[in-house]
């Protein structure tokens, strides 16, 4: 299928499953929508969570390439599985469409690695611990089970599916889209493998450039930690690419990350089958710009503390309140040097003025405030 006649199927298929509608999805919703896939995915429950919530594989395709693809080992980054479990229901709505990937190729598809950690929306599984840093303990059920899958089916090929915060920006612009080809070693050297996963990642983004994410692609930090499962199956010798889906601007449902992951996704897919592999290539990936933690989510600037002005910026601590997430802005930095931010209030040289109106003089790190007046203007902080 060629890429324009992809790009007209996905205008309608951002949110073609109701149950990945917004960013807080719940496991249990989507293993029940998964029982209306065709027989062409084949389901498995491979095993059970620390909180024995069951989690599920799915394979599709009779290619002699094996390409596996896990999401949300971490709880509280939920986009790439909305848009894998979409992507996987357009395949199977529309399966001429998606011959040549079938032929050609086998996926082994695990959608949420961590469902205890997806219901609280927590980075951390029940017992509080990192499942991307467990590669080597595997202290945790569920990363047995994603490396029992590893070992069983020996892909030729690893996608690992993951959110970043929206701190991250590239050349002062929102980070909208990440990858890596992982290290497999201290020295970050290059191999066969890893150069495999850096033609891809160059291919796809070369691509992406021309569909609203020029100038907001980045390549994520390869500092080597052995302990992670993307570093670990490449220094085993798995050509592996991360994906990180990110944020523009005021996005914060992510439904625009949603429709670029879909896209990168199949174009990472037909580029696995294409077999694009060069060291031009190579090149390619290494002018990806690093991603840098830049970002605020909001500036209030221009505010008058005491008898000098300042910039305040604000992240949003998110958490879970009755299946819905909740935003609380938290003053994480003060100071008089202007930083990219998501959202800008210009407070005009003016105080803040708290409930009643007074002003407010003080203003601690690490201090909520969720709404705010300028010169008896309110302002919401999210």
């Amino acid at each position: 299928m060629k890429l324009k006649s992809f790009k007209e199927l996905l205008k309608h298929s951002v949110n073609l499953i109701k149950e990945t509608e917004g960013r807080y999805i719940d496991p249990f919703k989507i293993y029940s929508v998964q029982e209306q896939l065709s027989t062409a995915f084949s389901q498995e429950a491979i095993g059970k969570s620390v909180n024995a919530v069951p989690i599920k594989k799915l394979t599709w395709g009779k290619g002699d390439t094996k390409v596996m693809i896990w999401s949300q080992m971490h709880g509280n980054e939920s986009t790439t599985t909305r848009a894998l479990v979409n992507l996987i229901f357009l395949i199977d709505r529309h399966p001429s469409a998606f011959a040549k990937l079938y032929e050609n190729l086998q996926l082994i598809i695990i959608p949420i690695v961590n469902p205890d950690g997806a219901l609280k929306f927590q980075r951390n599984n029940a017992n509080n611990v990192d499942l991307n840093r467990d590669a080597i303990s595997l202290g945790q059920p569920e990363s047995r089970l994603l490396m029992n899958t590893y070992q069983a089916h020996q892909p030729d090929m690893c996608l690992n599916l993951h959110d970043q915060r929206s701190i991250f920006g590239v050349n002062g612009n929102p980070a909208g889209l990440s990858f890596l080809a992982p290290s497999f070693n201290k020295e970050q050297s290059l191999n066969q493998n890893r150069r495999q996963s850096m033609s891809v990642i160059a291919e796809v983004a070369e691509h992406l450039n021309h569909y609203g994410l020029k100038g907001h692609i980045g390549r994520y930090d390869e500092t080597f930690n052995e302990h992670c499962f993307g570093d670990f199956f490449q220094q085993q010798g798995t050509p592996t690419i991360l994906v990180e889906a990110g944020q523009l601007l005021l996005d914060y449902e992510r439904n625009r990350s949603v429709y670029h992951c879909m896209l990168s996704y199949y174009l990472l897919l037909r580029a696995i089958v294409d077999r694009k592999f060069s060291d031009e290539k190579v090149k390619l990936y290494y002018q990806l710009p690093v991603n840098q933690k830049l970002y605020y989510d909001l500036m209030i600037k221009n505010v008058k503390v005491n008898d000098g002005h300042f910039h305040l910026y604000y992240t949003y601590d998110v958490e879970v309140h009755n299946d819905k997430l909740c935003y609380r802005p938290r003053i994480s930095h003060v100071s008089q040097r202007l930083n990219p931010a998501h959202r800008v209030i210009d407070a005009g040289f003016n105080y803040l003025e708290g409930s009643y109106g007074e002003p407010l003089h003080y203003l601690n790190k690490n201090e909520y405030l969720s709404d705010i007046k300028i010169n008896s203007v309110n302002y919401s902080l999210f």
